[in-house]
Order: C-alpha cells, then sequence, then structure tokens
C-alpha cells in the first residue's frame, strides 16, 4: 500500500474539514446523524403489524446513503414488508445474525438476502429496475446496523482510493464479489487512520456538535465519509496515481502469487534448518552416549571424540584413528549406533542430512529470493 499518498489524502481531509461540515451544505456529518436514526428507529421485534411502519422510519432515516432517485433498493424492502411482514422480518434477522467474523459466512447471508430479495422482486414488481438490490445495498444494510463491524461499500469511489493507494488486489463485481479482499482492502485503510492521530482528533471535533451522531468507534463511518469526499471534492488533487490498467493489476496479481510461492519456499528452508539442527543434536547425543557403534566396513568403533560435527573413531586392530563427518556418515549408512528406533531416526532425518552442506545456502538463497516480493504477501 502506497501510505505516503493515502496521507496525502488524509492531510487534504483535514484542510478542508471545516467546510465539508458546515451547514447546510455540504454537512457530511450527515452520515453520522443517519446511522444514530437509523438505529434509533430499527426494531426486528415489533409486532407484525408495526413491522412495515418500523421499517419505513428505519429507511426514511437512512438519508441518500442507500437509495438514490434511480435505484430504490431500501424502499422495495418496505413494500414487501407491507404485503408479506414476517418474511421480511426473517430475511433481516438472517441478515444480521452474527457470523463471528466469518467472511464466507458473511457471504453466504448476503447471497441468500439478495435471493430472497430476488424472489420478491418477480412476485410483485417483475418489470421493476429500481427495487433490484445487490451486494452494495445489502452491505449498506449491515453498515447502518452495525458500523462498528460491517463496511459500506461505493464502488465507484473506493475504485478510486484503491488506485490511489496502489490496492490492486481486485475484489469483483456486484455478481462475483470478494469480501475477504475487500475487507482486507478497508482494514488496511482504517489502521492508516488510527495511526494518523491528526486526522482522529480532527474527526473527534464533529460530536462537539448537538446532534446526536453514532460514536463510530471503529472509524467505518469515517472511511466512507473519506472515500466518498476524496472523489467528490478533489481530495486526490496533486497526487500522482499509477496506472490501475488490467496489465498494472494482472502484474500485480503475479507478484503476489510469486511472493506466496517464494515465501513458501522460505518456510520450507527454515524448517529443514531446524531439522537438521535438531538431528545434529539427537546424534551428537546419541554417539556420545557409550552406545556401541559399528562402521559399515571396518566393524565395532570406540568413539575417541565428537566435535564441531565430526567424530573420531578408533578400531579393533587399526593403529590409525579415523575421522568422518558425522550427518554424512549417517545419511549414507557408514556407521550405526546400537540403539532402539535408530533406523526411524535416521530416516527422519534423512532427506535433510545427506544435503546438510547446503541446507542453510538453501535458506539464504530462499531469503534473498523471496525479499523483493514481500511487499506483496498478504
Amino acid at each position: 500500500m502506497n501510505v505516503k499518498n493515502l496521507y496525502k489524502v488524509f492531510e487534504h481531509y483535514i484542510e478542508k474539514f471545516e467546510w465539508l461540515n458546515q451547514k447546510p451544505e455540504p454537512n457530511e456529518s450527515y452520515k453520522w446523524v443517519a446511522v444514530q436514526k437509523f438505529q434509533e428507529a430499527f426494531d426486528l421485534n415489533v409486532p407484525e403489524d408495526e413491522f412495515a411502519k418500523m421499517l419505513y422510519r428505519a429507511w426514511n432515516a437512512s438519508a441518500n446513503l442507500i437509495d438514490s432517485n434511480q435505484q430504490q433498493p431500501f424502499y422495495a424492502l418496505v413494500e414487501y414488508a407491507r404485503k408479506e411482514p414476517e418474511r421480511v422480518r426473517a430475511m433481516f434477522a438472517n441478515l444480521y445474525a452474527d457470523d463471528g467474523g466469518n467472511l464466507s459466512a458473511r457471504q453466504e447471508k448476503i447471497k441468500r438476502f439478495l435471493n430472497d430479495t430476488d424472489e420478491l422482486l418477480q412476485k410483485y414488481f417483475p418489470t421493476s429496475h429500481l427495487y433490484i438490490n445487490t451486494q452494495r445495498s445489502a452491505m449498506a444494510l449491515l453498515w447502518f446496523y452495525d458500523p462498528n463491524t460491517y463496511y459500506y461499500y461505493k464502488a465507484t469511489e473506493a475504485k478510486y482510493l484503491a488506485d490511489c493507494v496502489e490496492f490492486y488486489d481486485d475484489w469483483g463485481t456486484y455478481n462475483d464479489f470478494k469480501l475477504e479482499i475487500f475487507h482486507r482492502f478497508c482494514d488496511e485503510i482504517v489502521e492508516q487512520m488510527k495511526k494518523y492521530l491528526t486526522l482522529t482528533e480532527t474527526h473527534k471535533t464533529r460530536f462537539e456538535s448537538k446532534e446526536l451522531m453514532h460514536k463510530d468507534e471503529n472509524l467505518h463511518i469515517l472511511l466512507v465519509d473519506i472515500i466518498f469526499c476524496a472523489k467528490r471534492y478533489g481530495l486526490y488533487d496533486g497526487i500522482p496515481i499509477k496506472d490501475s490498467s488490467a496489465s498494472a493489476k494482472r502484474l500485480y496479481l503475479e507478484r503476489k502469487l510469486k511472493a506466496k510461492e517464494l515465501y513458501e519456499a522460505v518456510c520450507t528452508a527454515e524448517q529443514n534448518v531446524a531439522l537438521l539442527d535438531e538431528a545434529k543434536a539427537i546424534f551428537a547425543n546419541l554417539i556420545q552416549s557409550g552406545t556401541p557403534i559399528i562402521h559399515k566396513t571396518l566393524g565395532t568403533a570406540e568413539l575417541i571424540e565428537c566435535a564441531d560435527g565430526f567424530i573420531t573413531l578408533s578400531f579393533p586392530n587399526k593403529s590409525e584413528q579415523k575421522k568422518f563427518g558425522l550427518i554424512q556418515s549417517l545419511a549414507n549408512a557408514f556407521i550405526k549406533i546400537e540403539t532402539p528406533n535408530f533406523d526411524e531416526l535416521v530416516e527422519k532425518y534423512r532427506s535433510v542430512m545427506r544435503v546438510e552442506t547446503n541446507v542453510f545456502q538453501q535458506y539464504e538463497s530462499a531469503v534473498k529470493a523471496f525479499s523483493p516480493y514481500e511487499e506483496y504477501l498478504d
């Protein structure tokens, strides 16, 4: 992520903060007010004959953050509730059910919700283009319900910020939306927002107003405001934004895949180093324990010394002592230690013992190869 570009957006947002929130316009603080009013209005437990009226009040509180003149997915739900209140209540209950932060489960909740809305649309307003619900509207309804947990999605504006900060991972389209990738994008932005104390301190001043606003503890509403205002009010001015063409994104994804592949190679090499160190320690202890040592061709031996990865052995009827590499001798079955489970131990470590001289070099090479790609690893 290009944090430098992101911080410039924050700087421009702070510079224009007073103007952005002045009354009557633009007064972008209405987002915090709208969420507060929605939560005051929404009540899943009202009687059946009150459900549609309650949902209408919640719809009215949401201002223009879900519906517009061209799209009215939330108002469609009000219409459905007037006809089938209990079904719509069940739809909201399923959508708002705790998913424990499991984004796959959340994506499935959204999918079920949209399937239900499609069925109701075909049943009551089959020719309407206004009442179509999408991934965006479902995510907005979740965000209104609990903005500390969920993220609001505004496709065009979010893509602009993604390009600005060079987040090229693709979360897809409404028909093929990857919630995990979009959440990762939002999480990374929010993490930087929390670090930029001038931004958070400036943001707090909006609550000095007498209007009731959602407290936005996790800054998810502020994220929406920055994403929206950046495009609408010129917060990208003077910021160099790199090419986000299909070829650039393809290159980025290729580098991500390469980063994953190289990181796995580092992990494997690191495991081999640890395994070899473990083998050295185990066999050094065994060889020095007084257990009989047998050489493949020279027979039973007496240990004279074990140091620095080598063993010095003395053999009957041989005046000259012999020095061997401990690990290589074990790996190639030149020596054997008369101890239980010896064969199983050798087999466990044989693959790394055979390449003893290259194990650490392979680790260093893997780290060096991975280093240029480290920034692309999730």
